[in-house]
């Protein structure tokens, strides 16, 4: 017998989160929503970020076109951490960096991929798991 809904009792938010270990590989050539997310998942302690730094082109644009097709972007927004650092011109650092060189791209290695794999194996053999999300900051 299912009991009223005001009965069921309290559910807490968020109620599904990833509780396994995680590997987040960035580079040099991410940009925009690819540092915002590393950001946000170093902040919430999601799990480990390797690879190499990333440039700091975090600002939002929009596209303007003219009337003989010229295209060209405007910035618009920025994007801020919960302490109130700027995103753009920072960029996020790994916590393993792994440089990947010309010579593995033509050879066909991938040293990132490598190192999360490594981490990931060792961190599922070891048990361990992520802890719930939360922010390490107030927002302002």
């Amino acid at each position: 017998q299912m009991k009223p809904r005001r009965a069921r009792g309290k559910i807490t938010q968020p109620n599904l989160y990833w509780d396994r270990p995680v590997v987040l590989l960035i580079d040099e050539r991410s940009f925009s929503d690819a540092e915002v997310f590393p950001f946000c998942f170093k902040a919430l302690d999601v799990g480990t970020v390797v690879g190499m730094p990333t440039p700091g082109g975090v600002i939002g644009t929009n596209d303007v076109t003219l009337s003989d097709g010229t295209r060209f972007r405007i910035p618009g927004v920025g994007y801020y951490g919960m302490d109130g650092t700027n995103l753009e011109g920072l960029g996020v650092k790994p916590h393993v960096q792994v440089e990947m060189t010309l010579e593995d791209q033509l050879q066909g290695r991938d040293p990132q991929l490598d190192k999360a794999i490594e981490i990931i194996l060792k961190q599922i053999k070891d048990g361990n798991r992520a802890t719930k999300p939360t922010p390490k900051a107030k927002p302002r």
